[in-house]
């Protein structure tokens, strides 16, 4: 396994803060397998504190670590799962479980084939993640890295004609590299979502009650507060980590119209609340994005391949946000 050949695992936990030594008892397996995109990355983030000395002379103490907690960002390609639409996708899970969600299964038949996600107060359990990579001198072993208790804030951007994509700010505690055969790549390919992302086109758009507005680009980000705490009695000195605060927000570029199409500076000037979506996909895995209380909070104006098109910045009041599968 080169290198570059990185595999990711994540799964949900069993509980919100695991104990070090409980997670050094996990079992990740291919089922397991997250596909995210290249750039993704996962790492310890372990505390280095110099100890400085005054002795009448240069010399200094070895510097000492500390806590051990992980960080990392987590970049997934926004599809449906499977073939059949009847998959939570990787990076549905990792909402899930690390960026407190809530999952709304409906069952048509014996499986479920609609998935609805929004935001909850309630904390989650968190995730453990390993990361495969790393091999320089021989093909037998590769190096594999495990975290746990980890949570984060995430980031949805929406290119119109592109891939949309979700990137997820991952916090957590490390527990442990070692050198192991890799996954087979067999079991890894047979774990595989197998279903492609669609371009956003043919998509369907309201901003407050507007159905008009020509994106270029449409962006949701959380704004989630994220700490891994301390823990005494732990030998890597981390606990759980926990979510703090949420403020989910909105911005969009759009070409610039006619009041009579678009109206943003109106919403601004009144306070408007309304709410705010955009749905593409064909029909059976169709994604649909959005929340009932948006509200604008800024209009500027700029250019696009020299053509006036609006900046605009807004919020989701209410923390109110879904995204929807079907």
């Amino acid at each position: 396994m080169h290198n570059l050949k990185d595999i990711f695992l994540y799964k949900l936990q069993g509980s919100a803060n695991l104990s070090y030594t409980a997670a050094g008892a996990q079992t990740l397996v291919a089922s397991d397998l997250a596909e995210v995109m290249k750039g993704s990355s996962m790492a310890p983030d372990i505390q280095i504190e110099p100890i400085e000395i005054v002795a009448g002379g240069f010399d200094q103490y070895p510097a000492v670590p500390g806590k051990e907690p992980a960080k990392g960002t987590l970049k997934f390609p926004i599809n449906a799962a499977s073939s059949s639409g009847q998959t939570l996708p990787p990076w549905g899970k990792v909402l899930r479980g690390s960026c407190d969600f809530a999952v709304a299964e409906t069952v048509g038949g014996s499986v479920p084939s609609n998935f609805s996600l929004t935001p909850i107060s309630n904390p989650t359990d968190g995730g453990h993640i390993w990361h495969y990579g790393g091999q320089a001198s021989q093909q037998v072993l590769t190096l594999l890295s495990k975290f746990y208790n980890v949570k984060g804030s995430w980031k949805i951007s929406i290119p119109t004609n592109k891939v949309p994509t979700i990137e997820i700010t991952a916090t957590g505690a490390f527990y442990e590299e070692v050198d192991v055969t890799p996954l087979a790549a067999t079991s890894v390919a047979a774990a595989k979502a197998r279903k492609n992302p669609e371009a956003v086109k043919g998509a369907t758009v309201s901003i407050l009650g507007y159905p008009l507005y020509k994106l270029l680009s449409i962006e949701f980000e959380g704004g989630e507060a994220v700490v891994n705490r301390d823990d005494i009695s732990e030998s890597n000195g981390a606990g759980c980590t926990d979510i703090t605060d949420r403020k989910i927000k909105f911005s969009l570029r759009c070409y610039a119209d006619i009041r009579t199409m678009i109206n943003p500076l109106f919403s601004l000037q009144t306070m408007e609340e309304g709410a705010i979506s955009i749905s593409w996909g064909t029909s059976g895995n169709v994604i649909t994005i959005g929340g009932t209380y948006a509200q604008i909070t800024s209009r500027d104006k700029s250019e696009e391949n020299g053509i006036t098109v609006f900046d605009i910045k807004g919020q989701m009041n209410r923390n109110d946000f879904y995204i929807r599968i079907n």
